[in-house]
């Protein structure tokens, strides 16, 4: 990976570092935690799953999917990358209607998730549980 690239892939990761503890250590009832990105290609290959990967797998939060496809490309990113998880690999969830029912999870990772989907797993989820990701604008 060339060295450009690799800050790039750091300054993603430390911005998304930072809302993580920002909700991990927030006492109050705060549920979004997203930085918005917007739709076009200048967005493309910044490391924004790669910096969810790792955080998953540092905090042991789960990266909620939307299709299988985008569970298989984080799992292939700790194949491509194996100095970022040395110490684990990162929780993917595949979203479906009932994949929380009796489930308590206090903080999801969200990658990219379009507007419609978002808001089927803002229903889907108890109400206190923090959503940290990405969202389109």
């Amino acid at each position: 990976m060339n060295v450009l690239k690799r800050i790039r892939y750091e300054i993603t990761y430390l911005q998304m570092e930072r809302l993580v503890k920002k909700a991990l250590k927030d006492k109050q009832f705060k549920q979004f935690y997203i930085k918005f990105i917007s739709g076009n290609d200048s967005v493309r290959g910044i490391g924004k799953s790669v910096a969810l990967a790792r955080l998953s797998a540092k905090h042991g939060i789960p990266i909620v999917t939307t299709k299988a496809r985008e569970n298989d490309y984080l799992l292939g990113i700790t194949r491509e990358l194996p100095q970022y998880f040395k110490k684990g690999l990162p929780t993917t969830i595949v979203y479906n209607e009932n994949v929380f029912r009796g489930r308590y999870i206090p903080y999801v990772l969200v990658d990219e998730c379009p507007t419609g989907m978002f808001s089927k797993i803002l229903a889907n989820l108890p109400a206190d549980t923090k959503f940290i990701g990405y969202h389109y604008k």
